[in-house]
């Protein structure tokens, strides 16, 4: 007689109700080494990798953060199509006179003329001219004509003017000379300083803008460092205007 087992045989014998033990596989052994080893030596390879690359991606961020205030003031160029004309973008005009006195000239753009290669429209532009001392007036406007054969500069439309000392008028329109750092306007004035209100009927900006004189105005005539008004030189020269 055989009851789960073999006949005859003691040790095929097993007790009721005891389970059944069945070796299960060591799945770690059906891995092959190779294939464990490949996998090992492709991360160390990557962790090697990255440890070269992430300093440089972070060098080169920073080289980006240290460069950005300077991308603004690239100068870009492009050609318009529909006039055939080049415009030039955040343009930018540095130069000094015989006396070592800065002066520039800015806009938000600039196109050539076709008619005449010296003759640039820009709009915005912004002119500043700086004494030795590092006194200063600015003069914007709207929109502008410069003429590179002269160093003349056309202002057109709620023209600006601002002394570091705090004398700021407005007019309508005002011719600059950058070479000669003269400026001048015979359109209505109108502005503010520490002695008052300015109301005049023109303006003359002599010697890169350490003397304004207000034509036909109680405010005669300012000189840098002046806290009030001063005496109206006689017969003040109109320096001449640019070719229209």
């Amino acid at each position: 007689m055989s009851i789960n087992g073999v006949a005859g045989s003691p040790s095929g014998f097993r007790s009721i109700g005891e389970p059944e033990v069945t070796a299960r596989p060591d799945w770690g052994d059906r891995v092959a080494p190779s294939r464990k080893g490949g996998g090992i030596k492709r991360y160390s390879r990557f962790v090697a990798l990255m440890k070269v690359t992430l300093p440089l991606i972070a060098l080169g961020l920073v080289g980006l953060l240290a460069a950005w205030p300077k991308l603004g003031e690239v100068h870009v160029a492009r050609a318009t199509l529909d006039r055939g004309q080049i415009e030039m973008l955040n343009a930018r005009y540095y130069a000094r006179d015989e006396q070592n006195r800065p002066f520039s000239l800015t806009s938000d753009s600039a196109v050539q003329s076709q008619e005449n290669a010296n003759l640039t429209d820009m709009v915005n532009p912004v002119a500043e001219m700086t004494q030795v001392d590092g006194t200063w007036v600015t003069m914007r406007s709207e929109r502008g004509r410069y003429d590179q054969s002269d160093g003349r500069l056309l202002m057109i439309d709620n023209v600006h003017v601002l002394r570091d000392d705090g004398f700021e008028f407005f007019t309508a329109l005002a011719n600059v000379d950058t070479k000669g750092g003269i400026a001048w306007g015979d359109a209505h004035v109108d502005g503010q300083g520490p002695s008052g209100e300015i109301n005049a009927d023109g303006f003359r900006v002599y010697d890169h803008g350490r003397t304004v004189v207000f034509l036909h105005s109680p405010t005669a005539s300012v000189k840098s460092g002046d806290s009030g008004t001063a005496s109206k030189p006689s017969n003040p020269s109109k320096p001449s205007k640019p070719a229209q």
